[in-house]
């Protein structure tokens, strides 16, 4: 497959993916508790998953981090649209979202 059509498969599987809303985005949204989830709410707040720019997710490589999971769920597409475009450039945003996406094991060691 190549990488224009997963990006194709990537943007059909998400296309309907509603917006989870401003206060949904981040795990924390209460005023001087989380500074950095506050700033990725207020910045990713104007972009759809759609439009959300690549030298942002360049900059904000450990956004998603900070993202509920209905925000990771709507942002997702957009960076691993940005892992297939520019793979060295996104740098640690592969192996961290897989490890975000990895279920724990029983003893919630992910190392077993």
């Amino acid at each position: 497959m190549s990488a224009d059509d997963l990006l194709a498969e990537l943007t059909a599987c998400f296309e309907h993916e509603l917006y989870p809303g401003d206060d949904n985005l981040v795990t924390n949204n209460e005023p001087g508790y989380d500074l950095e989830a506050l700033q990725i709410r207020d910045t990713f707040m104007v972009h759809t998953w759609q439009t959300l720019p690549d030298e942002l997710m360049l900059y904000e490589q450990s956004g998603y981090h900070f993202l509920s999971k209905r925000g990771l769920k709507y942002y997702l597409t957009a960076y691993l649209g940005f892992a297939v475009r520019a793979y060295a450039e996104a740098d640690s945003i592969p192996d961290g979202l897989i490890l975000s996406l990895t279920l724990p094991t029983a003893q919630g060691d992910l190392t077993t």
